[in-house]
């Protein structure tokens, strides 16, 4: 029987906010005890005290390369600003002849030409890559062998929708929900625009927003002077808050214009029985059938969104069948424990 290898993952504090470090403490509870993490804290700015803390951390890195000898460590990084922040880890790793497997979370297309630097020599020597998308992999596969890359995904902690039933859901659609970081770029205005078309025709329709960030303060000023009502704002959510929001809403909304990967909310919606309007960015294309598990487009035509809700709400039987559709691939798919044993599959194939 050919034996597990043993893993070493670099990720941010899991106690931290950020899509990686979600990540990671979602599948901390599924993995085998093949698998351990080192947290190298991130330092913004360039100090004497920083650097110094950098210098100790890789030192502590190297301890504990040579203590835990694992055969395989996973690095985890964004084509974006940043890129090549974990150079020196793979270093390293090669230095003491460790298997490095390069996890890219993050895809900004304005930076596909990090990979012709000559700081990208180190990186692509590696010995894997984990992407989140097909046309990710097909990038990447100009510059390393194709054999090399595996697709992956995010998850759903399997905890989150412990106390859902798909059964519950009515085919109604009351309150469309939009969670994600309160930002421009993630099509907040574009949410409040459709809801403002669908508004004065159905009365008892709300739009909740769940999450923090740095347009909030702006976007609660463009719904008061819309005069919308039924409009919510609960900030940041975590664990079964966010649970119950999602349990609460009858159709999600994202409608991000940048550099996604795959994007954890949708999926968690997915598992939820939502059905999704939703962009081809990241990896969403890969899966995302349009007409089956909602809507999938490159407009940003609030017109186009409400024309599409209005449908649904015109047929509830409709909405039904797309909820059990969403349920059912999130669970077969994205859930937490499914996505650990996955990649720990993919990491055996390395020793």
């Amino acid at each position: 029987m050919q034996p597990k290898a043993k893993i070493l993952i670099l990720t941010p504090p899991i106690y931290r906010l950020g899509g990686v470090a979600n990540h990671y403490k979602g599948l901390k509870s599924y993995w085998s005890d093949n698998v351990s993490y080192f947290e190298p804290a991130k330092f913004q700015k360039r100090s004497i005290a920083n650097i110094f803390k950098a210098v100790y951390k890789r030192f502590l890195f190297i301890l504990t390369l040579l203590a835990s000898k694992p055969h395989i460590v996973v690095v985890n990084i964004s084509l974006k600003k940043g890129f090549f922040s974990k150079n020196a880890y793979i270093a390293i790793c090669q230095l003491l002849k460790k298997k490095v497997l390069v996890f890219i979370h993050g895809w900004d297309i304005d930076k596909q030409y990090m990979l012709d630097d000559k700081r990208s020599k180190r990186i692509l020597k590696c010995d894997g890559f984990f992407l989140l998308s097909s046309s990710f992999k097909n990038y990447l596969s100009r510059y390393v062998p194709a054999e090399k890359i595996f697709l992956t995904t995010t998850k759903v902690d399997d905890n989150l929708i412990k106390d859902f039933d798909i059964n519950t859901r009515t085919g109604k659609i009351k309150n469309i929900l939009f969670l994600s970081r309160i930002e421009k770029a993630k099509g907040i205005y574009e949410a409040v625009d459709t809801f403002a078309i669908l508004k004065p025709q159905h009365h008892d329709l709300s739009l909740t927003f769940v999450g923090d960030g740095t347009e909030l303060a702006n976007l609660k000023k463009y719904v008061a002077e819309k005069h919308l009502e039924d409009v919510r704002f609960t900030g940041r959510l975590d664990g079964e808050n966010v649970a119950n929001e999602y349990m609460k809403a009858d159709f999600f909304f994202f409608f991000s214009t940048h550099g996604e990967g795959m994007p954890t909310a949708l999926l968690e919606a997915m598992a939820f029985g939502l059905p999704i309007a939703t962009r081809p960015v990241g990896g969403i294309p890969d899966f995302f059938v349009n007409g089956k598990m909602g809507l999938l487009t490159e407009s940003l035509d609030p017109n186009v969104y409400s024309k599409y809700i209005e449908q649904l709400i015109n047929n509830p039987s409709l909405v039904a069948q797309i909820s059990r559709t969403n349920y059912e691939y999130a669970r077969t798919h994205f859930m937490a424990s499914i996505v650990a044993k996955n990649m720990e599959m993919i990491f055996n194939k390395f020793i």
